[in-house]
């Protein structure tokens, strides 16, 4: 590393740690009572207990070769993910006069980096420049990865300008981490920007970018740019694969572009690029949501036809496309026939149905499903308890409602602003104002509202 480099990496740490005067990092003391503290309230896990107890025997052993030994022991604790232990074993190799090398000092960097405590894995760094070690990607890669993880992405970027003007070279990897991070903050056209600097960076943007942006575009609702980013990575050579495309599709359902995301499940289907269940799943709910259950179900045969086991996703989605447009009992097939080949139901699949029952007036039916819930282990959400609820008022089945009321609270199932509407909707119809006043400042009154004193 060329002495201006040093000086500027230097010069950045000082920097930043004066700036951030109020250090986050914790002292050796406080890791030691950390690692105290963790050992007598819930011991060891077997494997960390044997390489600490490993690492000190070697530590006081003085011998030429247990650096080496001590680093890979020291590797095993972080991959461990016991970064704290993993701190505190770095330290008494510093107090026992053992002079840390480039690998432990990176691996400290990278503890820092998970624990949130930046300033202190810069002062690594700065360890590391001091000691005349070299600098490489994966060092800097892991300072640029410890700011995103800790939602400083912006710092990230800084840091990754000051390294590009002090003639560092990045790679796919660190752009990865920088793309990925943006994206995740909503800042999908930020990460296509910064994609569109790489080869000026002399790096080649690889299909995981590109996917990512494709995928946060979509989601922003860019779906133009995203279908002009698709086009570029193409005629770069960088060929599309099924996750690529499944964003995409996705992109083009959540902007109503519905004909367009079916022609690219026929052009994946060309070019032997495999549609997964995701890919169906997209379609098919989009497809539901429209309302348009009979190509749904022409797309959920094709799935079937080419050898694809529907998941439970699948067949949820079908099912609430069929009881949107009042075709209960197709939806009830469909419902068993998830029973038929063993899918694991869900409560969300339960929910679904009780749900359609009761938009039918087939209460008994959905009684009949809710008391089945609880022999497979699932517990009904609020949701489900709203479906019912809303079917018992509806039929003037008050004292089911009450016993329902009172069966939510025992399950620890907290009643929502759905769950008010609905039985302040129901008094109101039935003329009982007085009790709909009561209700209503029960529940926004100072003492809250219990839902066993709900005044039926």
């Amino acid at each position: 590393m060329t002495n201006n480099r040093r000086c500027g990496l230097l010069k950045l740490v000082s920097l930043r740690n004066a700036s951030h005067s109020s250090s986050n990092a914790k002292p050796d003391s406080h890791l030691a009572a950390t690692l105290t503290a963790k050992k007598s309230v819930s011991g060891f896990h077997t494997n960390i207990d044997d390489a600490v107890a490993f690492f000190i025997r070697l530590m006081n052993e003085h011998r030429t070769s247990s650096q080496l030994e001590l680093g890979k022991i020291l590797m095993s604790v972080v991959n461990m993910k016991e970064y704290p232990t993993a701190i505190f074993l770095f330290a008494q190799m510093e107090f026992k006069g053992i002079a840390p090398s480039m690998i432990s000092l990176s691996m400290l960097i990278n503890c820092f980096c998970h624990l949130g405590q930046m300033n202190s894995a810069f002062s690594a760094l700065a360890k590391i420049i001091k000691m005349g070690h070299e600098l490489n990607i994966i060092t800097l890669t892991t300072l640029i990865k410890g700011f995103c993880i800790n939602g400083k992405v912006r710092e990230a970027l800084r840091f990754h300008d000051k390294l590009i003007s002090l003639g560092f070279q990045l790679d796919e990897v660190s752009y990865g981490i920088l793309i990925s991070s943006l994206c995740k903050m909503g800042q999908a056209r930020a990460a296509m920007e910064l994609l569109q600097k790489l080869e000026s960076y002399t790096v080649k943007p690889n299909i995981v970018m590109y996917r990512t942006i494709i995928d946060g575009l979509g989601k922003d609702g860019l779906v133009n740019e995203t279908q002009n980013l698709f086009s570029e990575m193409i005629s770069r050579g960088v060929y599309p694969d099924v996750v690529s495309y499944n964003s995409l599709i996705h992109g083009l359902c959540c902007t109503g572009r519905l004909k367009e995301a079916t022609q690219l499940l026929n052009d994946m289907v060309v070019k032997d690029i495999n549609p997964d269940v995701c890919t169906y799943n997209i379609l098919v709910n989009a497809l539901c949501k429209d309302r348009r259950i009979i190509e749904a179900k022409q797309v959920f045969d094709m799935l079937m036809d080419r050898g694809i086991k529907p998941d439970v996703v699948t067949y949820n989605t079908l099912i609430y496309g069929y009881i949107l447009i009042g075709k209960v009992d197709e939806a009830a097939s469909l419902f068993g026939d998830m029973k038929k080949i063993g899918l694991a139901l869900c409560v969300w699949s339960y929910s679904i149905m009780i749900n359609g029952y009761c938009k039918h007036k087939r209460l008994d039916e959905a009684v009949t499903l809710f008391k089945e819930m609880p022999q497979r282990n699932l517990i009904p959400s609020t949701v489900t308890y709203n479906s019912l609820i809303d079917g018992f008022c509806k039929s003037g089945r008050i004292p089911d409602v009450q016993n329902l009321l009172e069966d939510m609270y025992a399950r620890g199932q907290s009643p929502n602003i759905i769950t008010y509407n609905i039985l302040l909707d129901s008094l109101c119809k039935g003329s009982h104002l007085d009790v709909a006043i009561e209700l209503f400042q029960k529940i926004f009154g100072k003492g809250g509202w219990s839902l066993c004193h709900t005044p039926y």
